[in-house]
């Protein structure tokens, strides 16, 4: 039993680590920028819940006009249209980007 929670501790730990190397990338490679929010799109959840995800437009360094649905999702609409939000995303695929 105790070999099984190590393993399962174990697997927890790499998880947190890859997630944490994925941050870090994130934050030393990403560019920022601000964006507007243009809207919210709704999707419904395998139990019929609706979820709210942010569109937000940004433009890039480069003068590249992007927009991108979040994929930070609530069940309610916690962005406003129109409201400015903070940008990060990936300078070589910008949309790849998240608020």
């Amino acid at each position: 039993m105790s070999v099984l929670f190590g393993i399962v501790g174990g697997m927890t730990v790499l998880f947190a680590l890859a997630l944490g190397v994925s941050s870090a990338r994130r934050v030393f490679s990403w560019r920022s920028s601000y964006g507007v929010v243009t809207g919210n799109a709704e999707t419904h959840g395998r139990r019929g819940r609706t979820h709210y995800t942010p569109v937000v437009e940004f433009t890039t360094r480069h003068g590249e006009k992007v927009s991108f649905a979040s994929s930070m999702g609530t069940s309610w609409q916690s962005y406003r249209p129109g409201q400015s939000v903070k940008v990060v995303y990936r300078p070589e695929f910008p949309e790849d980007a998240e608020i």
